[in-house]
């Protein structure tokens, strides 16, 4: 593994890729196009969970392309004014119960600030009864906590907070324009009326999101950052599901356990795989899609199914 140098995409950019697509935000459930086989068509879909934009986009649709079977991408538009992780899991629990079977196991894929999100589903879910899988890509809760208090400081404020997500989503927008004189330009205006109105401007002059799903989007990723630096590392233990962690090769934190800590969060069994690539280009990996794949538990159940037919021995004929 390689500390992400410098250069690359650090601090906040490593969080905003993008801003998701903005034609589907309006469901919770968008069902990716994959490659379902027959036999898993009455299977639940696995359901992945995004970063902090919380809505599907390019990165999600070329990963469903490479999927076996069914995948939803839980989009979190619709719950843009929630302030905690627990609510988020609260209120976007009916939605994933609709979809899942009790005989059936869930499979819950957070990236990102998406693991807060499944790691809380996949709480609920065994309160209730359910067993199921939860796979984390470059995402736990000690890992992105650290990393977002790393990079706000100690003693960030709500000012400065907005004014790192207006100059990050407008220089990712705009990258022709430089980074400092995007930060002054928000940083010397005093309300967030000033500011929001400055946005709109930059937002007028492009054609890929409207301003009101920008605005909308703007409050989300507020309150979200300040779910992740404030996150209560205590809230989520005592899981039994077995998790996977994907990260990449060039990490963004040094100073953490290899896992993310993630063996402190349950009793199942926890498997770690580096895969090529830092937080955002190890989505375009071809490797990320198998490796989904192979950790289904639908899928692994037919292939214990398919030990169980091999290392069965012949009943004995009286």
């Amino acid at each position: 593994m390689v500390l992400a140098s410098e250069g690359k995409l650090m601090g906040m950019e490593l969080l905003l890729r993008n801003l998701g697509d903005e034609a589907h935000s309006d469901q919770i459930m968008y069902s990716l196009k994959t490659h379902t086989t027959l036999a898993k068509q009455s299977f639940p879909p696995s359901i992945i969970i995004p970063g902090m934009e919380g809505t599907a986009g390019q990165a999600w649709y070329n990963i469903g392309a490479k999927l076996n079977s069914r995948a939803n991408v839980l989009q979190l538009h619709q719950f843009a004014q929630l302030e905690t992780i627990n609510d988020i899991g609260q209120q976007t629990l009916e939605h994933v119960k609709a979809l899942l079977k009790p005989t059936h196991p869930f499979y819950l894929i957070g990236y990102s600030f998406g693991s807060y999100v499944a790691l809380q589903l996949a709480a609920l879910l065994e309160q209730l009864g359910y067993r199921g899988h939860v796979l984390l890509i470059d995402g736990a809760p000690h890992f992105l906590t650290k990393l977002t208090n790393l990079h706000l400081g100690e003693n960030f404020t709500d000012n400065s907070l907005y004014d790192l997500l207006f100059s990050s989503i407008v220089n990712q927008i705009f990258p022709e324009e430089t980074k400092e004189s995007i930060s002054a330009v928000f940083h010397k205006l005093d309300t967030l009326k000033e500011k929001m109105n400055v946005f709109m401007e930059y937002v007028g002059k492009q054609n890929i999101y409207s301003k009101d799903y920008s605005k909308v989007m703007i409050e989300a990723l507020f309150r979200r950052v300040k779910m992740a630096a404030k996150f209560d590392l205590n809230s989520i233990r005592d899981l039994k599901s077995p998790i996977m962690l994907v990260r990449p090769a060039e990490v963004a934190l040094q100073d953490i356990e290899e896992d993310y800590c993630v063996s402190q969060l349950t009793s199942g069994k926890v498997t770690l795989k580096v895969i090529e690539g830092n937080h955002t280009t190890m989505l375009e990996n071809p490797v990320l899609p198998q490796i989904i794949n192979d950790f289904d538990p639908g899928l692994l159940d037919d292939k214990n199914f398919e030990e169980y037919i091999r290392d069965a021995k012949p009943v004995a004929v009286a």
